[in-house]
């Protein structure tokens, strides 16, 4: 997984917003919304560049959700 954040990273069109690798503490610095993150939690946010440009564009004009906590039945 770290390699392939590293790769996206490294592109002129970068999706990677947030990324937190499983077995890692919580990045110093971040918001105070994610203070609950556990240490062997992952975390990884992406955003297209087309969603980046609609953003951008109509951004101000509009509050954009979206939530999937708690939607997958895989237990460990």
């Amino acid at each position: 997984m770290c390699a392939w954040e590293e790769e996206l990273r490294s592109l002129l069109n970068n999706s990677i917003l947030l990324f937190k690798p499983q077995g890692e503490p919580q990045p110093a610095g971040t918001c105070t919304c994610m203070n609950n993150i556990g240490k062997d939690d992952l975390i990884l946010g992406i955003q297209a560049q087309f969603q980046r440009d609609m953003l951008c564009m109509h951004g101000h004009m509009c509050i954009c959700m979206h939530a999937t906590h708690g939607t997958c039945t895989i237990s460990s």
